[in-house]
């Protein structure tokens, strides 16, 4: 996981960028040095939130042949692999089991801890995710392209093509809450017994 800029952590800089969205959006809230870098990348191509989760769900596929080929010495071959995610790693915990690519993930099962709802129904919005403004333009975004079966954006139309990528394409199952459902629900009904998933009714 150590795809991230250093700047991007860096407090100076990001409060620059705090700034400038503090002035260009006069309604925008939410705003901090620590979402200021995954706000504005987000908002300006929300499509991230799909190639970011789609470079760490092939990375989680090369380990797990690691570990199969008994390349990684410290892990069993035979060692029975879980999913535990938080937040959004509950979301794509669950479309890994969900895909269960190479039925690597038959037999695993799934710990979503604040998370695995489909995206319409997260709210991001904190000063330590996704300023307001990002939130709103990543959900009216991913609507218009669902809505248009992805017509503006063919390079990800292609990856949510049911045929060509039937695992990679349960993203497009889990964005909207009254799209894909029947074929979402039964996918979970198939694996019920195998997810457990823990919220919290209040938090600050």
């Amino acid at each position: 996981m150590d795809r991230a800029e250093a700047i991007w952590s860096d407090r100076h800089h990001m409060m620059e960028i705090v700034k400038f969205r503090k002035g260009k959006y006069p309604e925008n809230t939410h705003f901090s040095y620590v979402n200021a870098a995954i706000s504005s990348r987000l908002e300006a191509h929300p499509q991230r939130i799909f190639w970011s989760g789609f470079q760490t769900y092939s990375d989680i596929i090369e380990v797990v042949k690691e570990i199969k080929s008994n390349a990684i010495k410290s892990i069993s071959p035979d060692a029975k692999l879980d999913l535990f995610g938080y937040s959004i790693g509950s979301f794509l915990s669950l479309i890994i089991k969900m895909a269960d690519p190479h039925h690597f993930f038959t037999e695993s099962k799934v710990f979503c801890f604040c998370g695995g709802m489909t995206i319409d129904r997260m709210f991001p919005i904190s000063k330590y995710i996704m300023d307001s403004q990002a939130t709103i333009k990543m959900q009216s975004v991913f609507t218009e392209l669902l809505s248009s079966d992805f017509k503006f954006d063919q390079r990800l139309k292609h990856y949510q093509d049911d045929i060509l990528h039937p695992q990679e394409s349960w993203f497009k199952k889990m964005l909207r809450y009254n799209y894909f459902q029947s074929e979402r629900e039964e996918r979970i009904q198939e694996i019920r017994y195998q997810i457990k998933a823990y919220v919290l009714e209040r938090t600050r």
